[in-house]
């Protein structure tokens, strides 16, 4: 909105001031002039106005012409009353003349001096008016700037709660799809629970605790069997320690069938390596309702001896029952 003064071209600058109805309001404006040009014009026009329209050199001119005609009018009627009248040269004459040209060269020094104060008096009372319009400027800038770091706070607290309301959404989603999650994985390890159950309950391990070690040896046979395993049952005397022998593949297995209650010791480690070694067979196997001890554990390890113990044995029985189904 800026433009150029008309009398130097210079860029003006922009002003602002309070709107007439609302303070709240601001409108910008530029002046005609620039600021020298400003006080420059209009200490000449409020000169004129004060001085009845006249400017500076008409103003200088009058009061020196009319304090000459002053002077020579009086040096004049002097002389004509002094000389002419009286044809006389009186000195008084001459000092009288020198007095009234004196006199009206002050006049004229007088009306210089008012007309410089009347000058003096434009010029301050236009800059005066200018510092007005430029401090209403730079309060409304200053107002504005402030308004506008206001405004920026504004928009970034603005900004930054929309960016934690959004984040805190997306927490809540996180925290609600993780919840699900949870229930999801809590609701399939109860299926598998009630699963495991059901086939636990249907795979017939209950019923082999029930039976004697016998008939336990029957069931194994009847599993690996079902398992695909060919199997053959060892005399019940004389067996060296190996109840079942399964063939499948290239794989030779003799297998020891313990129906306890209390946990399977190094005995029946030792006893399966034995049957294995006699039997001629790749593995030996250790099979039981009950579990092992530590100790069992750790030479079935060092002489490569495989021990089911009841967990084994129920995924076995569920391996069948699946086969079957």
């Amino acid at each position: 909105m800026s433009t150029r003064c008309k009398n130097c071209v210079k860029t003006t600058e922009l002003k602002y001031k309070y709107g007439k109805n609302n303070n709240s309001t601001i409108e910008a404006f530029s002046l005609e002039f620039c600021d020298d040009c400003f006080v420059t014009i209009y200490s000449n026009n409020l000169f004129k106005e004060m001085t009845s329209g006249n400017n500076l050199f008409r103003v200088l001119m009058f009061s020196l012409f009319g304090a000459l005609i002053i002077a020579m009018a009086i040096i004049l009627i002097l002389y004509g009353i002094i000389i002419v009248n009286f044809e006389l040269l009186n000195p008084s004459y001459l000092l009288t003349s020198l007095f009234f040209l004196f006199f009206g060269i002050w006049l004229v020094s007088i009306r210089f001096l008012l007309i410089n104060v009347t000058k003096f008096r434009t010029n301050i009372k236009v800059r005066k008016k200018l510092s007005e319009i430029n401090d209403l400027t730079k309060l409304i800038i200053q107002e504005k700037e402030i308004a506008d770091r206001k405004k920026q706070e504004q928009i970034k607290k603005e900004r930054e709660r929309t960016e934690r309301e959004k984040q805190e959404q997306i927490w809540r989603e996180q925290q609600r799809q993780e919840q699900l999650r949870r229930e999801q994985d809590r609701q399939e390890r109860i299926r598998k629970a009630r699963e495991k159950e059901y086939k636990i309950k249907n795979c017939g391990i209950e019923e082999i605790d029930k039976m004697d070690g016998i008939d336990f040896e029957k069931r194994l046979e009847n599993l690996f069997v079902v398992l695909d395993y060919k199997v053959t049952v060892t005399p019940k005397s004389g067996d060296q320690g190996v109840d079942l022998i399964l063939k499948k593949d290239s794989k030779k297995i003799a297998v020891q069938a313990k129906r306890y209650k209390g946990k399977v010791g190094n005995s029946a480690v030792q006893e399966i390596l034995a049957g294995r070694t006699y039997y001629d067979c790749s593995e030996g196997w250790v099979v039981t309702t009950s579990y092992f001890t530590e100790s069992a554990k750790n030479l079935a390890s060092k002489v490569k001896i495989k021990l089911i113990d009841r967990e084994e044995l129920i995924k076995l029985l569920i391996q069948q029952q699946e086969k079957r189904a």
